[in-house]
C-alpha cells in the first residue's frame, strides 16, 4: 500500500490522484469514451499493457497519447494490418522452445521499444 501525497494541503492516494488529474479532464474532453479512459487508468496502474482495438477515428492514439503525456510517460503505437504478424511486435518465437510446449520469443531486436520503470 503506498503513503497519502500531500497535494495543497489535502492527502490524496495515488489513485485519487490519478482520476483528478488525468482522469477526469480526459473524461470532459473525450466524450463518450469514459469506459476506454478508465481501462487505460486500470493498466497504467496495475502496471500491465493495454491493446485498443477499434476503427479508425475512434481516438484511440489521441486518448493514450495524452494519457501518457499526463503522466510524463512514454509509449509507442504500431499500425497493424490484416497482414502483421506477432513477431512484428515480439520479436521471432524460438522453435525448438515450442516444440517443447513453451513459448519463448528472441529478443535480440524487438519492435517495441525497452520500457523504463522508475
Amino acid at each position: 500500500m503506498t503513503s497519502p501525497i500531500l497535494v495543497d494541503g489535502q492527502e490524496y492516494s495515488v489513485c485519487q490522484r490519478l482520476e483528478k488529474e488525468v482522469v477526469e479532464p480526459l473524461r470532459q474532453r473525450f466524450v463518450g469514451r469514459d469506459e476506454v479512459i478508465h481501462l487505460i487508468a486500470v493498466a497504467g496502474v496495475a502496471r500491465e499493457h493495454l491493446f485498443l482495438f477499434g476503427p479508425p477515428g475512434t481516438a484511440k492514439s489521441a486518448l493514450i497519447r495524452e494519457f501518457g503525456q499526463a503522466l510524463q510517460g512514454r509509449y509507442f503505437e504500431y499500425m497493424l494490418t490484416r497482414f502483421s504478424e506477432p513477431n512484428e511486435i515480439f520479436g521471432p518465437i524460438n522453435i525448438a522452445q515450442l516444440r517443447e510446449g513453451r513459448v519463448v520469443t528472441n529478443y535480440s531486436t524487438p519492435t517495441a521499444p525497452s520500457s523504463t520503470t522508475s
